[in-house]
């Protein structure tokens, strides 16, 4: 049976001319230096050579080795009688020992094994591709979110000129005569001179006509379509708080561009503007 060694002691090589030649100069060399070193060699498990200082023997094991010879070990040792010595192994061919021999379960497992490992890295190859697709999507929704937004401002800076243009407010004040009511769900025929709110008129007493007719010029002389409009941006301002304000005015500037989308909104609201009136609506008017 085969000594358990320190494999701290256990020196390995190749067995070949240079590393056989090689080690036997050592020896030679330490000879020379008055450290002479014993030598036991062994072919396989074989002793070829009995402990020796002479280094000429160490040649001896050459005749023992065959095709089916595994290795050559040689124990080194400091003195003839020391017991401790250093392993040099020279190694002929690579081999499992019989301590180190797979059974049947353990191959087994060993592919079972193998293909967990394959297994482990394609998922996590498929995860990794994954994990760049949805990168990549995140990335274009990102574009797209960035370029509305700069769409979005582009739209909200050109009604802010608008409205500071007269012909743009024009252009506004026309849309939200037209469109504004519907919109907001108030039914005021256009050449009703009824307020916004649907309330019948009251009669105005003659303290605020007086007081109307003391207003400047400009004032004077709105007509009653005008003065429905002033109305209704009253009434706009007062229904909305200033985030919901700017949103309506920006669905009128888009409605301004492309009056195609009136009716789009048109079917979203469910507005009929064709639906005939009752008599009880006629007379509230």
């Amino acid at each position: 049976m085969e000594e358990k060694v320190n494999q701290s002691n256990l020196i390995a090589k190749k067995y070949s001319p240079f590393n056989l030649e090689q080690f036997t100069n050592w020896l030679r060399d330490m000879k020379d230096n008055n450290q002479p070193k014993f030598i036991e060699v062994y072919v396989d498990d074989m002793k070829v050579v009995p402990k020796t200082d002479n280094i000429d023997e160490f040649e001896r094991h050459e005749q023992y080795v065959d095709d089916e010879t595994e290795k050559i070990r040689v124990l080194v040792y400091n003195t003839e009688k020391s017991n401790r010595y250093k392993q040099h192994i020279f190694k002929l061919k690579e081999t499992q020992s019989s301590a180190q021999q797979l059974s049947g379960t353990e191959v087994t497992q060993q592919i079972e094994d193998g293909i967990s490992r394959g297994l482990k890295a394609m998922e996590e190859k498929l995860l990794c591709d994954q994990v760049k697709k949805e990168l990549a999507e995140s990335k274009e929704e990102l574009k797209d979110a960035k370029e509305y937004s700069d769409k979005l401002a582009a739209y909200i800076e050109s009604l802010k000129e608008k409205i500071g243009n007269a012909d743009g407010r024009k252009e506004i004040m026309g849309m939200i005569r037209d469109y504004g009511p519907a919109l907001l769900g108030v039914k005021v025929p256009p050449t009703s001179n009824a307020p916004l709110s649907g309330n019948p008129v009251e009669e105005k007493k003659p303290e605020e006509q007086a007081e109307f007719k003391m207003k400047n010029s400009e004032e004077n002389s709105f007509s009653e379509d005008d003065k429905n409009l002033l109305e209704f941006g009253k009434s706009l301002r007062a229904n909305f708080n200033k985030e919901e304000f700017e949103m309506v005015m920006t669905i009128l500037d888009e409605l301004v561009k492309d009056k195609a989308n009136v009716k789009s909104v048109q079917s979203f609201l469910n507005i009929n503007t064709n639906q005939p009136k009752t008599h009880k609506q006629n007379e509230k008017i």
